[in-house]
Formats: structure tokens, C-alpha cells, sequence
């Protein structure tokens, strides 16, 4: 068993103090327990101290010979031999060569060859410029360039390949070029369109009109019509429960989408019916914005059928269509409450319906418009009733 292990730390602290600060150190030394491990070190340790090198040399080698090697003899086989040097340098340096296994064969230095060395840096090896722009154009190019440098990388890029490595790496807007850099890569043939890298779904509102405004048949692309619509809601400091960002919000959507192809008619109808709806509830009744509704092609029970089977060609409203992701507005369902809620405003002071029956069936027209007329007391009722089935009539 390693008696120096069974040492308490206190108990070797104690010692050293002792050993260190005594006037007699063998009587300190004559504490320990002989042939335990702080007994070899100390009396060793000792023997160095005061120049007796041989008794030193004969306690290690007792120590060697009952505890075997140990750290602990290492270090003070290290101690003696650098304390014989001034005796036996040779056989200090051989020992020192073979414990630490050095290799002292290299020549000597040349006494001038540090003249020969360079003072200062080649300029062309630290030249920002040039070396920036050959990882950018040579070996894997811009997958050597950080985020940061990615804006002035761009003016060094020429090639398909590396115009969409730029784009699929960018992701903040306010880089320059970025809107002319996506413009080039749409009008590739190859081109996988608006939509698929992040950037495109990161541009500002201003930056997708200056889109448009350079490829106006984008406003036929889905993935653009969403992005685009996500821009126009309002900031997350505003609140649609507030009337005046309630309209103008709808005031957004619908100039938007005004200037859409009519591949896009249930949106259309969509952001009409809903700001048609918020018209009625504060009681503004705009009877252009009406008629643009119900311009828009539908299937509906309400409907004049000559109307529809001229509209054949154009696409009808999908009154299911969920926009509520990229708009907030819900599904449109079963509009006809909302039509006979306008025609009841407007048929309290028209004199007839006619205006109304291009896009709505004759029989629903003349039923709301005689309805409303006995309703409110409009005229005489006698000239209303007849217009209405028996059915009707118990109804009003």
C-alpha cells in the first residue's frame, strides 16, 4: 500500500510546515515512520538540501527498493541528478536526454540568416480587395463568404449558378441590389419563379411594387399575391377593432386587387363582400361598390341565369375559398342575406329595379323591391301585394 496516501492533507500540510520552518530539521524528520513513502521523500529532500549527495543517492535507492518507482521518486531522481551536474555533467545530460526523450541531432542556427528574413508583409497577400475577390469567384465561391460580406460579394457574381447561391443566402432586404439581382433570376428560362427563396418572402411593400412594376405578370403568380398581401395588413402596433384601421386596411386590400387577372376573382370577391359587410354596419351604402360585387361571376339561386351562361368563360367565385392566412377574412358562405340587406337600402328610394337585373333573377328582385316598398309604407301597398305569391304576401 502507498503509504503517502494515507496521509491526511492536513496531517502532510502540518508537516511541511514543520520541516519548512524548523531550526533542526532532523528532529522534524525523526517524527516520520521509517520506511513509509514521506519517510524516503523528506530524508532524501533533506540530504540534497544540505549537499550530502550520496546519502540522498543511497536513501533513493532504499525508497526504489522497498516502494518501487512512484512520481514522487521521479521527482527527486530529477533533483539529484541536476544537483551532480558541477560532478558528472555527462551523466546528468544523458539521464536528462533519456527521461525526456530529446532529440538535441539538429544543427546549429546560421548566425545570419535572420537577415535574410523579411521585414514586412507582401501587400498583395493582405490586399483586402483581392483576396475577397477570389473566394468569391474561385473554389466554392461565396461558401467561403460570411452574411455580412454577402452585399459586397454581389457585384462580383456573373453566373447563373452563383446569382442563385446569392439569393438563397440572403435574407435581409435593405442589401442593395437585391430587387434588380431578383428581377435577373426571374426572367431566367429555368427559373423556379417568385416564392422559392426566403428573400422573397422578406421584401418590403415597396420592393414587391418595384417588382411588379418590372414584371407585371408576377400579379398572376400565387406565392406573389400572398407576399403581398401579408404586406398590406396592418402593423402589429395597430388593431382592426378600430374603425379607421378597418377601412383603411380594406382601402389596401381592394386597390390591390383591383389590378389582379381574374384568375383571382373569389379574392376579389372575398375583400368586397367584406368591406361591403363593414359599409352596411356603419351604415354607408355604396352602391358602385356593389355593383363591382355583384359584377363577378357566381353560381347562386339569386343570380340571372342569362347572366351566367355569359359569364361561362370567366371564373366563378368560390364562396368557400379561406383567405383568413394572408387576409384575416373568412370564408364569404351563403352571401344572400347581405344581397337582400343592400337591395332593401337601395329599394327604399328606387323607383324601379331594373339597374339590378343584368346580374340577379327577376322574380328575387321584384320580391325584395315589393316587400321593401310595403315594409317601410312606400306607396300604395295595393300595387305591391299583387307582384307577390300568396306565400309571399303571409310572409311580409
Amino acid at each position: 500500500m502507498n503509504t503517502w496516501t494515507t496521509t491526511t492533507r492536513a496531517e502532510e500540510l502540518g508537516f511541511i510546515e514543520d520541516f519548512a520552518l524548523a531550526g533542526d530539521r532532523e528532529t522534524a524528520l525523526a517524527t516520520l515512520i521509517p520506511g513509509t513513502e514521506p519517510y524516503f521523500y523528506y530524508h532524501t529532500l533533506h540530504c540534497q538540501n544540505v549537499g550530502q549527495l550520496g546519502d540522498a543517492k543511497a536513501t533513493l535507492d532504499a525508497w526504489i527498493s522497498k516502494l518501487g518507482p512512484s512520481e514522487k521518486v521521479r521527482e527527486l531522481r530529477i533533483r539529484q541528478m541536476l544537483l551532480a551536474y558541477p560532478e558528472n555533467a555527462q551523466s546528468t545530460l544523458d539521464f536528462l536526454r533519456s527521461e525526456f526523450g530529446l532529440n538535441l541531432n539538429h544543427s546549429a542556427p546560421q548566425c545570419d540568416a535572420a537577415a535574410n528574413l523579411s521585414t514586412k508583409l507582401d501587400p498583395a497577400v493582405i490586399d483586402w480587395s483581392k483576396r475577397f475577390k477570389e473566394a468569391v469567384t474561385t473554389g466554392n465561391r461565396l461558401e467561403q463568404i460570411e452574411e455580412v460580406a454577402l452585399g459586397e460579394a454581389l457585384g462580383l457574381i456573373e453566373y447563373q449558378p452563383d446569382i442563385r447561391a446569392w439569393l438563397q443566402r440572403v435574407l435581409r432586404p435593405d442589401l442593395p441590389g437585391v430587387v434588380d439581382t431578383i428581377v435577373k433570376e426571374l426572367k431566367l428560362p429555368d427559373s423556379q419563379g417568385f416564392g422559392w427563396a426566403t428573400i422573397h418572402r422578406n421584401l418590403t411593400l415597396e420592393q414587391l411594387d418595384q417588382l411588379k412594376k418590372q414584371l407585371p405578370k408576377l400579379i398572376e403568380s400565387e406565392s406573389f399575391v400572398n407576399v403581398y398581401l401579408a404586406r398590406l395588413r396592418p402593423s402589429d402596433d395597430e388593431s382592426l377593432t378600430e374603425s379607421k384601421t378597418r377601412r383603411e386596411y380594406f382601402d389596401r386590400l381592394q386597390a390591390f386587387t383591383e389590378s389582379l387577372p381574374e384568375s383571382q376573382n373569389s379574392l376579389k370577391a372575398s375583400v368586397l363582400y367584406h368591406r361591403l359587410k363593414l359599409d352596411l354596419a356603419e351604415s354607408i351604402i355604396d352602391r358602385e361598390r356593389f355593383i363591382k360585387y355583384l359584377s363577378l361571376p357566381r353560381q347562386a339561386g339569386y343570380v340571372n341565369t342569362e347572366w351566367v351562361r355569359q359569364q361561362s368563360m370567366r371564373p366563378a367565385i368560390n364562396f368557400r375559398q379561406d383567405y383568413s392566412a394572408s387576409t384575416t377574412l373568412l370564408p364569404i358562405g351563403d352571401d344572400s342575406e347581405l344581397i337582400g340587406n343592400y337591395l332593401e337600402q337601395f329599394f327604399q328610394s328606387d323607383k324601379e329595379y331594373d339597374t339590378f337585373a343584368k346580374y340577379l333573377d327577376r322574380d328575387y328582385l321584384k320580391r325584395i323591391f315589393a316587400t321593401t316598398k310595403i315594409l317601410y309604407g312606400l306607396g300604395d301597398a295595393k300595387t305591391y301585394y299583387p307582384q307577390l305569391s300568396p306565400e309571399q304576401q303571409k310572409e311580409v
